[in-house]
């Protein structure tokens, strides 16, 4: 369990001392999920903060309106949708399926509350996970618009990625995908 903590981003740079404390107090649930099992949905309320810990995830996320989806792969040690725990609207952005056979750790929301106010180094990786998704989104809005269609599309699908590895797919017919590119035109963008 150790080891496994030490492997998280939000655990790193824990002492030995305050890493046994937390398995000591804290509630955590280990699953392992069969291949094609749903976890969580668009749009279900989000409760635990999760963690992949073997195997392979897929996370689609579908466009409002169904015009399009956009699938991507995860990979162990990633943290689910950690902003979606907290803030104005507290529900997953996609749905996640296990790819194989995977592992999933999981804490309570209201375990995340005792890990922020306890451990001033969950405090500080928590918000330099929150920090880092925020910069990232910045970049995308400042980004510079190719002008050639190959540039605008690879832009277009980097902006709706959440990790930069792994398989994508995007799923759309092209008559959405040129509606969707006027739209966002018309909108100044």
């Amino acid at each position: 369990m150790y080891n496994m903590l030490l492997r998280l981003p939000l655990f790193q740079g824990m002492g030995r001392a305050d890493l046994f404390e937390v398995l000591e107090k804290t509630t955590f649930r280990f699953c392992r999920v069969e291949d094609g099992k749903t976890l969580y949905r668009q749009g279900e309320r989000c409760d635990e903060l999760s963690f992949l810990m073997g195997g392979t995830l897929v996370a689609e996320t579908k466009a409002h309106g169904a015009l399009f989806s956009f699938a991507e792969e995860l990979h162990p040690y990633t943290a689910m949708e950690v902003q979606s725990l907290f803030g104005k609207s507290p529900n997953y952005k996609s749905t996640y399926t296990a790819r194989g056979d995977i592992s999933l750790f999981s804490i309570e929301k209201r375990q995340v509350y005792t890990l922020i106010d306890t451990y001033e180094i969950f405090r500080i990786n928590l918000l330099n996970m929150l920090c880092s998704k925020v910069e990232n989104l910045h970049e995308r809005l400042w980004s510079i618009t190719p002008h050639d269609l190959e540039g605008r599309m690879v832009l277009f699908v980097r902006s709706l990625c959440a990790t930069p590895q792994g398989t994508k797919v995007l799923r759309c017919k092209m008559e959405d995908l040129a509606a969707h590119r006027s739209a966002h035109r018309e909108a100044g963008g």
